[in-house]
């Protein structure tokens, strides 16, 4: 006879049965009942008794239940067998408790991602700032800085870089607001973030100094639109079912990454964004998410150690295969990386 501590044991993982075999990843919110075709979602799960409510019908299952309807199982030990065989457990035949086998472990739930971006798409005028930076002699400064980062020419057009001189008279959306010291700022370069459907809903711009300034040091490195939800650059790669994606700190970072390495990235923006990271992907389809991801972040401070750390967790939890790509002595980011390459 299976004992009661193992039941218990099994009927307390029902989530995990039902994500790894239905596809649910939030039991907060109502999904199709999986024993019956289902238009719209009318199915909840009841956490204090571990049941599966059909809330049309007023009927509830439990995992054991579930499990003899999706496998076409009678008897009840083949039910508990069957459920702690989806959860990588086993009972033998004398029905002793589950081995030591390893537990899928607990990962919390995580709020869905914010909408975030433009409600526009912005393509037109990133198109017309990426030919500013090709031919126009006023993005002199801008090509410069590019090249002086290891961004060369080549590879502009291919993540649609471009450059505004003034970002007041072209400006990419109405939200952005800029303040920097008059004369220290050459202009700004454009970096846009592409979707899944090839359109641009946000851009960030990357302050370029000017020759000569008198402070080198501009306000901020980087600008971002004002009361707009910030968005991963490339955000889309974690659903994209990709065999490998990097994850850096920032745009220009996950851009020398892709340069090295072939391997499409995804920069965060900053490290405070990590919790975006770990919701986009815990809210991305199992069978979307990359393959393997490969972490790295900033060696030289706290901040991008705790990022790797707290990351390298996440997907452990959610048991995506990942790597730490460590820089070489002395290089700190990719971009460094990247830079000591060109200087070849």
């Amino acid at each position: 006879m299976i004992s009661q501590s193992t039941i218990d044991a099994l009927r307390d993982r029902t989530p995990e049965y039902l994500e790894r075999v239905h596809g649910v990843s939030d039991i907060r919110k109502q999904f199709t009942v999986p024993w019956r075709e289902d238009a719209h979602p009318s199915c909840k799960y009841a956490p204090k008794t571990h049941t599966i409510i059909d809330t049309a019908r007023s009927e509830a299952r439990n995992v054991f239940q579930l499990a003899g309807t999706d496998f076409g199982i009678e008897n009840f030990p083949d039910q508990v067998r069957k459920v702690a065989e989806i959860l990588g457990e086993h009972v033998d035949d004398d029905g002793l408790p589950m081995s030591a086998a390893p537990r899928k472990k607990h990962v919390t739930i995580i709020d869905p991602p914010k909408d975030a971006g433009f409600a526009e798409d912005v393509i037109g005028a990133c198109l017309e700032a990426a030919n500013t930076l090709m031919t126009a002699d006023e993005a002199e400064m801008g090509r410069r800085w590019l090249v002086s980062r290891g961004i060369t020419e080549d590879t502009w057009l291919r993540f649609g870089l471009g450059y505004v001189r003034n970002w007041r008279q072209k400006r990419i959306h109405e939200s952005f607001s800029v303040c920097e010291k008059k004369g220290n700022v050459s202009g700004f370069i454009t970096i846009p973030h592409f979707v899944a459907d090839g359109s641009v809903r946000y851009c960030v711009l990357r302050t370029v100094v000017s020759d000569g300034a008198t402070d080198q040091e501009p306000n901020h490195k980087e600008w971002v639109p004002k009361g707009i939800v910030r968005p991963l650059y490339n955000e889309h790669f974690l659903s994209k079912s990709l065999d490998a994606v990097a994850v850096a700190e920032g745009p220009i970072d996950a851009i020398s990454l892709t340069i090295m390495t072939g391997v499409p990235a995804i920069g965060l923006g900053s490290t405070s964004m990590v919790n975006r990271f770990c919701s986009v992907l815990y809210h991305a389809k199992p069978d979307q998410r990359p393959r393997k991801i490969v972490v790295n972040m900033d060696s030289a401070d706290k901040a991008g150690s705790k990022a790797a750390m707290v990351i390298s967790s996440f997907l452990d939890k959610l048991q995506v295969p990942h790597s730490e790509l460590q820089m070489p002595a002395g290089i700190k980011d990719a971009n460094e990386w990247l830079q000591s390459r060109a200087m070849r």
